[in-house]
């Protein structure tokens, strides 16, 4: 349609970006959210600087939202969070609150709520904290933890707040803590990582014996030895992801992808086997207990890991760190790893080594 196409705004008298964000806007207020995004698709073109690409990706997720497209309104709050959050604090709040709604709806519980904590780290004034502790509250009540989310509720300072009211209603005769416990709040933000329905994975098989996982407290680190150079279109790594699961359970028996997490070229993180789950990477049953796997697709005994790949194991070790409380002196290469049953290994290649050497000092200590 001629009136939802890029040049739509400039008919209208208003060329360039601005013109397209406001017709865009516009569209969504009027409830014609698919009109707006493709408005936006049209207009990134346009955009010259980062600061205008949160703001192309920000209105993309909420259409996307509107629109009942939850994941992909996921990816497009990442993307403008992975663009702000060293410049713009006041966009990584907005993006990561984006997020929060983002898996809700999806019904993603945790993972929100852990969205809507970074929120309330990143939150500079009473507004931006009052809206967090509302959506905790409201995430808590969802849970059924009727005496936490009232506690969230205690904690809003504008009483006027629309939605408080109607939540404060449910809670009754629920009444907050006297003197509720400090919050603890993350440091570290979430990475965006790519879900394993999103690569295709198969399902996990019962016939490789898939053991739940202990309390994880310690991380390997591996590459995969080939593809030498790491891929770094999505497409050829999403094939790699698949080739990795065929081998393992088609080839080796197991239950699943023997890894955690794996990173692409790019710095693309994949979900890899179900953290619930042990893996199977380490070497013997008994290094695999508690013991999260992480690998590098390529080839590090002579190539360099890109620069996104070391910047996406950076985020993803401080993360797992944090979250999982896992201290930095028990992350280790996968040859440092098997030093004690004799075993011969170049895993994770002298150069991946090296960086994670160099890495390590600087993690978050729990």
């Amino acid at each position: 349609m001629a009136g939802t196409s890029g040049c739509a705004g400039r008919e209208r008298g208003e060329p360039g970006l601005e013109g397209q964000i406001r017709l865009a806007q516009q569209q969504l207020k009027n409830g014609q959210a698919a009109s707006a995004q493709r408005i936006l698709a049209d207009a990134r073109m346009l955009a010259r600087d980062d600061a205008e690409r949160v703001r192309l990706a920000l209105l993309s997720g909420d259409c996307l939202m509107a629109m009942q497209q939850y994941a992909a309104a996921s990816d497009e709050y990442f993307r403008a969070r992975g663009l702000a959050e060293e410049n713009d604090r006041e966009a990584t709040y907005v993006a990561t609150m984006g997020l929060a709604r983002s898996r809700l709806a999806e019904g993603q519980g945790r993972s929100a709520e852990r969205h809507l904590l970074e929120a309330l780290a990143l939150a500079d004034t009473a507004a931006q904290r009052d809206r967090a502790y509302l959506e905790l509250a409201r995430r808590s009540l969802a849970g059924a933890d009727r005496k936490q989310a009232a506690d969230y509720l205690a904690r809003i300072e504008d009483q006027q707040l629309f939605g408080l009211a109607e939540l404060r209603a449910e809670l009754k005769p629920i009444a907050p803590t006297a003197k509720p416990a400090p919050i603890e709040l993350p440091t570290v933000l979430a990475p965006e990582i790519i879900a394993r329905e999103r690569w295709g994975a198969r399902p996990v098989r019962n016939s490789g014996n898939p053991e739940p996982m202990e309390k994880p407290w310690r991380i390997t680190v591996h590459h995969s030895a080939e593809p030498e150079r790491p891929p770094t279109d999505l497409a050829a790594s999403v094939a790699q992801m698949q080739r990795f699961q065929g081998f393992h359970q088609d080839d080796r028996g197991w239950a699943d992808i023997g890894y955690h997490y794996v990173i692409d070229g790019a710095g693309r993180i994949f979900e890899g086997r179900e953290i619930g789950l042990q893996g199977a990477h380490a070497g013997t049953r008994e290094l695999n207990r508690g013991n999260i796997g992480v690998c590098l697709m390529g080839d590090f005994s002579r190539l360099e890991p890109t620069a996104e790949q070391k910047k996406a194991l950076r985020r993803l070790l401080s993360w797992l760190c944090e979250s999982r409380r896992i201290h930095p002196r028990f992350i280790v290469g996968h040859r440092a790893g098997m030093k004690d049953i004799a075993k011969d290994t170049i895993c994770p290649g002298a150069r991946l080594e090296a960086f994670l050497a160099r890495l390590i000092p600087f993690l978050p200590r729990p």
